[in-house]
């Protein structure tokens, strides 16, 4: 079983995540706006402070889904009855780590429409989720997710995930 998210909104909490760090870090996003890191992302700039993995490649192994079941981190409806379920009780979850400063990501359409082409094999899965909030039976299924490009350029104080 894995929780899966929308994957800007995924790209989006990793800027608003490393945003919270001192401007100094080289993993600090205080200086970019959410259009020049998802650039970065989709460009695989090895000095930006952008996450190295993609949210579909923690689910698959050799193009096949390695999960049973995906539920949709946008339904807490679902995933807490399907907790409540195993454990026999009512689950309710306390929302933490949640940034204190809303800043609202702007994107232009063509970086927007770049990444929704980028994370297709993650929209796919998006999709599965859509109606219901849960892919069960998701094990043995197809999913092409490409690895992340890597550059050669060795810069200095390039980015640490």
């Amino acid at each position: 079983m894995t929780m899966f998210r929308d994957p800007v909104r995924w790209l989006e909490s990793w800027w608003r995540y490393r945003a919270r760090l001192d401007d100094g870090s080289d993993n600090s996003t205080q200086e970019l706006t959410f259009e020049d890191f998802a650039r970065a992302y989709v460009d695989a700039d090895p000095s930006a402070p952008t996450p190295r993995g993609r949210p579909g490649a923690f689910i698959t192994l050799d193009g096949v889904v390695e999960v049973d079941r995906v539920l949709s981190v946008e339904r807490p409806d679902v995933w807490q009855a399907w907790f409540g379920d195993r454990v026999g009780a009512d689950v309710s979850v306390e929302r933490r780590n949640v940034s204190t400063e809303r800043i609202a990501p702007e994107l232009s359409a063509q970086t927007r429409a770049e990444l929704v082409d980028y994370f297709a094999p993650e929209y796919a899965v998006q999709s599965r989720l859509a109606e219901t909030g849960e892919w069960s039976g998701a094990r043995g299924t197809p999913l092409a997710v490409p690895p992340r490009p890597t550059k050669t350029k060795h810069l200095k104080g390039a980015q640490k995930s």
